[in-house]
Parts: structure tokens; C-alpha cells; sequence
């Protein structure tokens, strides 16, 4: 697997994962280094991760430009999987720009952070550029509080009376700002995408 930090205005997963960046991404969008030469590797289970480099006065042309297509289509057949770490929908156009070189695009909801018609606009950005949305993932939920979200395990009736220890019960709520059920997929539809999650071609 490779992990490519294509963020060129904020690059965070060096610092993450602890790894060099002033030679990544835009150093071999430039041509100045063989991508081989630019991959590092990371932890035991063969991940890669090419870094995001050094921060172009460019990011939107270089992320869009025939370079990052074929740095992309290369990394491809070397990898069973390639996943990109791409900036924020909003404001700039940088990952509706790149949505165009990739198979599929996953959206990273803030659960917290989001407002309604922020993310409408962001599943319309990516609507205007053909984006394959494959899903939605929703993060920063609360872990404590009213407005946490939480599950539980739950036994069957024949075993309601028995005391089991390894069963934990939550009972707490969704935010406010995540939609459940028909809303939520009135919310995906009005955007002109569709509703199901993790849909593949």
C-alpha cells in the first residue's frame, strides 16, 4: 500500500507518522528525483508513504497537471492500493482537482466542525468535476456529553438474565449536524450523488 500526502498547503502526515518531507510529492512532480527515491517506507506490513515535499506557490496546478496523473497511474501499478491524503474541499480546488486522476473519493465529515450547507457545497464541488464519492466517513464525534454517539452489545432474550461481564452498554445520541436515515440521504441526493455508501463502478 502507499499513502501519497498530496496536501501542498497544510502537509500533515509527516509529522504523523514521523518522516522527512522536504523531498516528496512536488519534488517528483518537478522532476528533480526518481520516484522510487522519494518512497518511504513505514511500520512492518509494507506501507509506503510519499510525502507531500516542499510547499509549491502552485499546489491546485500541480495537483491537476498530465505530471500528477502519470505519478499516479505509476503508483498504481506498483501498488495493490493507493490512498491520498487530500486538503479541505473548501475553500480551494485542490481536491476537486485531483478527484478527476483518482477511481473513488472518500469524504471526511468533522462532526463537530461542518455545517449543513458547507458540506452541500463540498459534495457539489465534487459533482461538478464527475467525482466518484464512494462514502462518508464522520469524525471528531463527542465521546462524552448529550450529544455523543456511542453502540451497544446486546444479548439474546434466552440470555437476558445471565450477568456478563464483557457486555457494555452505551446509550448516548448523534450531534445535531449528522443526519440519519431518509435526511441524510436527502442530503446526498440533492446534491446529485448518490445516497449509498462505498458505491463502486
Amino acid at each position: 500500500m502507499c499513502l501519497v500526502d498530496a496536501d501542498l498547503r497544510r502537509p500533515m502526515v509527516n509529522e504523523y507518522l514521523g518522516l522527512e518531507r522536504n523531498a516528496g510529492l512536488t519534488t517528483a512532480l518537478v522532476g528533480g528525483t526518481e520516484l522510487n527515491d522519494l518512497l518511504q517506507p513505514w511500520g512492518d506490513d509494507n506501507l509506503y508513504v510519499l510525502t507531500s515535499g516542499r510547499i509549491p506557490p502552485n499546489p491546485s496546478e500541480l495537483l491537476g497537471s498530465p505530471e500528477m496523473k502519470n505519478l499516479l497511474e505509476r503508483l498504481e501499478t506498483a501498488f495493490d492500493s493507493v490512498v491520498i491524503d487530500a486538503p479541505p474541499l473548501l475553500p480551494v480546488t485542490d481536491a476537486a482537482v485531483l478527484s478527476q486522476h483518482v477511481g473513488g473519493v472518500v469524504l471526511v465529515v468533522g462532526a463537530q466542525k461542518i455545517k449543513e450547507q458547507d458540506l452541500e457545497k463540498a459534495l457539489k464541488a465534487l459533482d461538478m468535476v464527475g467525482a466518484n464519492l464512494l462514502g462518508l466517513v464522520v469524525n471528531r464525534l463527542p465521546l462524552k456529553g448529550p450529544d455523543a454517539y456511542a453502540y451497544s452489545y446486546y444479548r439474546r432474550d434466552d440470555e437476558a438474565d445471565v450477568p456478563d461481564p464483557s457486555v457494555t452498554e452505551y446509550t448516548k445520541t448523534l450531534p445535531e449536524t449528522v443526519h440519519e436515515g431518509a435526511e441524510f440521504d436527502d442530503l446526498l441526493q440533492s446534491s446529485g450523488r448518490p445516497a449509498q455508501l462505498f458505491r463502486r463502478r
